[in-house]
């Protein structure tokens, strides 16, 4: 009968697809939506319920379109049912038409078959002759089924019972390279009476024989091709489908030789090696002659020629190098992007440049353009790809060999756990170190030489790191048990490893560091701090530690002499600054002055006046800073108390002052009565009075500057000085002071030592004493400063009787002063008291030339 064109289209789709209403030739559609496990028959129905002229089954995502066909075929035989595939498949159009399909359309093409479908007459003679069969026949046609088979892409023919062919559509003509009208009637086995059909005969006749579908591919030498066949038998005769799958075949033969060229890429010794591969691949594989693969040198920046196929040594034996950006492999290179291009290389017409990373370029060429077709270029690409990973892979073994070369080298104890956390390197010296040789203990687990108190850490920290909750790298320190049971503490620096961009757990690294004199010198540091800490909290002088904020002290610890004397407790006194506890006012600026000092010098001594819990005392202040690992300062404080010294001191000073006032009143009065005397009498009683009176008058002075001398003993000079220049200044004041005397001087262009003004004084008093006991008053005395390593020496000389030895040992402190034995005057007691105030030494030395006094100083 004829379908009315105005009867709905139906469309039954996948129940996840797209159900929107669509238009096919113009007409609308309903669509209906089913799942995968839905019931064909209720399916069916449900297709049917609007009485459609035509109804589409699709067949993918899961729904099986055939078994809706058979039950559409067996709910309303006359409808008209296209079966539909996105692609092109030559088994499910011969199912769909051994149920009865009207048409089998595939992809774009369903608008086309919709439209045929619904504005011509199909099937009358079917329903006149009572309806489709179920099984069409493989001997006869319907008019239906040839148009259904003459749309396929598949090639098709019928065989009859009598072995000849009975159908033949315009596609399996155009394959067979044959006339459809010369094959009708004609028995296969005539047609095809050669030895490369047989393979073809033999499995129709075996399926003819069994009444078993073959499904087979082969190879047909006559027509250079492959094919896909697919035999459907019946009582009847023999359905035959096939399909030209010779590109299938290049592609399955391409794919399996660049799969065999990945494994030896990835197994390639070297960049060289893996460029050979890479240019023996695309010629055998692809049938590409003309190859050439050109590498990366970063020393010249350029692309040299690496490796390149018979066919390019031949027809162009001398090949450039390229700059990095230069030509077509230069643009590829740099880009990072293939370049395909025409080109006129004598039988090389086209060429294509893929890059391979950043280690080079694969150039290709072919005598013809169509050579590189989509296929050739896909499986190029994939080439070029594997190249890269090869090119990567060797670059890093060549880089994992130079570090295993530097770590064979070096003497560090090195160390590489696997993703397993087992073993998987290790240098000979942390292997000499536990005891063993090296290859023994490869792919052991760790703990086996930690110490059994420390194995429960380690193994839960490599079971944190191989489960990736713990990625952070460490140091810390355990004890390694060595092939003879001693145990070594060590320090171990970890690094975990990573795999890829997704930074996977790929194993540890670490350094292992043998820290046993670390221990002892940690326990003997300790025991030092201890001892400290004991002798802070039990010295008896007050004593506090403090950081300089800004240059203000702010008090971390003080000792109970502290508390006791200063009245504070230390957790008043802690954090906060000393100096707004116990600096009186009148002495603010002097204190901000000396923590000044000490934010520079590491050692300040001065008198000072604080306030204490019994009211104002002077204390000796010995500041000892330090810097500390931050780069801030800190430092000791520690207070002497000397309040009875200095009231000792003024009154001594009162006492002195007094002294020295009426004796210098009374010898002036004796001085004056004795020139009156001398000027009335002159007689030599009255010059001697006269003398022992000047005399007198020196050993006042002279006592007066040892007071001096003493009074600063307490305080040592600490800054360095150039005493030539001293030195060249008091000699010249002894010159002209006395000039009977002849004074030289051995100087060096700068001498630099600690010393200040009491060195003046010691050279002084050395000169007078040396011009005093001269035996003709005309000494000549010579003054030299040399420079040591250790010390600068200043050497005073003179040709005199030198110093009586009982002399030297009461200044030296050898022997005991006494009424009887005193010293004959207080110029050398000057010179040994001056000297060992700056911290230097006094030696007395005699040669046949005279006497010599050496004064060693330090040089800094």
């Amino acid at each position: 009968m004829s379908k009315a064109t105005t009867s709905p289209i139906v469309r039954v789709t996948p129940a996840d697809g797209d159900r929107r209403a669509r238009s096919l030739g113009g007409r609308s559609v309903r669509s209906v939506p089913a799942h995968a496990d839905d019931d064909p028959a209720e399916v069916a129905e449900r297709a049917l319920a609007d009485d459609p002229s035509c109804v589409v089954c699709d067949h993918h995502a899961g729904l099986d379109g055939l078994a809706v066909l058979r039950a559409l075929r067996r709910a309303a035989p006359s409808v008209t049912v296209i079966l539909w595939t996105p692609e092109p498949d030559g088994a499910v159009a011969s199912d769909a038409t051994l149920l009865g399909a009207d048409t089998y359309a595939y992809g774009d093409r369903l608008t086309d078959a919709v439209v045929a479908a619904t504005t011509d007459q199909h099937g009358a003679t079917a329903d006149a002759e009572g309806g489709r069969a179920s099984d069409a026949g493989a001997a006869s046609t319907s008019s239906a089924g040839e148009n259904l088979l003459e749309r396929i892409d598949d090639g098709f023919f019928a065989i009859d019972d009598d072995g000849r062919f009975s159908y033949v559509n315009s596609r399996a003509a155009a394959l067979l390279a044959a006339d459809p009208d010369d094959l009708i009637g004609q028995p296969v086995a005539d047609v095809y009476d050669t030895p490369h059909a047989e393979p073809f005969l033999d499995r129709y006749e075996q399926a003819m024989d069994r009444q078993e579908t073959a499904t087979f591919e082969q190879y047909f030498e006559p027509l250079d091709a492959w094919f896909e066949v697919s035999a459907y038998p019946d009582e009847a005769g023999l359905s035959v489908f096939f399909s030209d799958i010779t590109e299938q075949k290049q592609r399955e033969r391409m794919l399996d030789g660049l799969l065999d060229t990945t494994r030896r890429l990835m197994a390639a010794d070297g960049s060289t090696a893996v460029a050979d591969i890479a240019v023996e691949a695309a010629r055998d594989v692809l049938g590409f002659d003309y190859v050439a693969v050109r590498l990366y040198d970063e020393e010249t920046e350029t692309l040299e020629l690496v490796s390149r196929t018979a066919t390019v040594v031949e027809e162009m034996p001398t090949r450039p190098t390229y700059d990095a950006d230069e030509g077509n492999v230069g643009r590829a290179f740099s880009r990072n992007q293939t370049v395909e291009t025409a080109v006129d290389l004598g039988s090389v017409s086209a060429a294509r440049y893929l890059p391979l990373g950043g280690f080079g370029v694969i150039s290709v060429g072919a005598s013809d353009p169509a050579q590189f077709d989509d296929l050739r270029r896909g499986v190029l690409e994939v080439l070029a790809a594997n190249a890269t990973a090869g090119l990567e892979r060797a670059d890093r073994e060549t880089t994992l060999q130079q570090y295993e070369r530097v770590l064979e080298t070096v003497n560090d104890m090195v160390y590489v756990l696997d993703e397993h956390g087992r073993l998987d390197y290790l240098t000979r010296p942390l292997a000499e170190f536990l005891g063993y040789e090296r290859e023994t203990i490869l792919d052991e687990h760790p703990t086996r030489f930690i110490a059994p108190a420390d194995r429960s850490y380690v193994q839960n920290r490599i079971e944190r790191l191989v489960a990736g909750t713990e990625s952070d790298d460490e140091t810390f320190e355990v004890r390694l048990e060595t092939a003879g049971s001693e145990l070594v503490p060590v320090q171990i620096d970890s690094a975990v490893l990573t795999d890829g961009d997704d930074r996977r757990f790929a194993g540890t690294v670490g350094v292992v560091r043998d820290i046993s004199d670390l221990k002892r010198t940690r326990e003997e540091l300790e025991a030092e701090n201890a001892r400290f800490r004991n002798l802070f909290d039990h010295i008896p002088d007050p004593v506090s530690e403090a950081r300089f904020e800004d240059g203000e002290p702010i008090v971390t610890r003080v000792n109970q002499a502290f508390e006791r004397v200063f009245g504070y407790d230390s957790d008043v006194v802690v954090g906060g600054s000393l100096n707004d506890l116990i600096v009186p006012d009148g002495e603010r600026d002097r204190a901000r002055r000396l923590d000044q000092r000490s934010t520079r010098e590491p050692v300040v001594t001065e008198e000072v006046t604080r306030l204490t819990a019994t009211g104002k005392r002077d204390f000796l202040f010995r500041g000892v800073s330090y810097e500390r690992e931050n780069g801030t300062r800190a430092g000791y404080a520690i207070y002497t108390d000397i309040s009875a010294q200095k009231d000792r001191q003024r009154r001594l000073q009162v006492l002195h002052t007094v002294l020295r006032h009426n004796l210098r009143t009374e010898l002036t009065l004796a001085r004056g009565h004795a020139d009156r005397l001398a000027d009335e009498t002159g007689s030599q009683a009255v010059a001697d009075l006269q003398n022992a009176i000047t005399e007198i008058e020196n050993l006042s002075a002279k006592a007066r500057t040892l007071e001096r001398v003493v009074a600063d003993e307490t305080y040592p000079a600490v800054d360095t000085t150039d005493i030539v220049s001293r030195v060249r200044s008091v000699v010249d004041r002894c010159r002209t002071r006395y000039p009977a005397a002849t004074i030289r001087v051995d100087l060096p262009e700068r001498a630099d030592a600690v010393a200040d003004y009491r060195l003046e004084l010691a050279i002084e008093n050395l000169v007078e004493n040396s011009v005093d006991h001269a035996s003709d008053g005309e000494p000549e005395i010579v003054v030299d400063v040399r420079n040591e390593s250790t010390a600068v020496l200043v050497t005073v000389r003179d040709d005199g009787p030198g110093i009586p030895s009982h002399e030297r040992a009461l200044v030296a402190g050898e022997r005991d002063i006494t009424q009887l034995e005193h010293g004959s005057g207080l110029g050398l007691w000057i010179v040994a008291t001056a000297i060992r105030s700056l911290g230097g030494e006094l030696t007395f030395t005699d040669d046949a030339a005279g006497a010599a006094v050496e004064l060693r100083l330090h040089p800094a």
